[in-house]
């Protein structure tokens, strides 16, 4: 009996997995998008999450290109030299405890061929919701 790493049909399957991540991860940020900003939460947010992205260690590593937050929700963009630089950095991005107290999101993409930047986009789901189902001001 073969094994699952020699299984073409793994690797399929591994391949439609991906990409169905990747799409979920557009869909999101799509949906962050969308959403309208709270002028009570994202402007401090952004300004939070810029100076914490900008100080994290890995800093040296990428580039912010840009930090916007709505209402239940923050995208930041982050400018790598190469995607292999942002392959060996990612982790402590995500791994790090955000001062806005929420989930972290990133997937990394198939680097575009003659790009000279890789760019990452990452998610901060607040979960900002209050009992009625309405965004909280926290």
């Amino acid at each position: 009996m073969a094994s699952s790493a020699s299984d073409p049909s793994a690797e399929v399957d591994l391949v439609e997995l991906r990409r169905k991540e990747v799409q979920a991860h557009h869909a999101a940020i799509e949906q962050h998008m969308r959403e309208p900003g709270d002028p009570n939460w994202a402007p401090a947010s952004e300004k939070s999450l810029r100076e914490f992205l900008n100080k994290l260690p890995a800093h040296a590593k990428y580039r912010v290109t840009l930090v916007d937050c709505r209402t239940t929700s923050c995208v930041a963009e982050l400018s790598f030299p190469s995607s292999e630089v942002a392959r060996s950095t990612w982790h402590s991005v995500l791994e790090a405890t955000n001062p806005i107290h929420c989930g972290t999101a990133i997937t990394l993409e198939e680097p575009k061929k003659e790009a000279k930047s890789y760019e990452v986009s990452v998610l901060y789901q607040c979960g900002r919701t209050g009992p009625n189902g309405t965004p909280d001001k926290q």
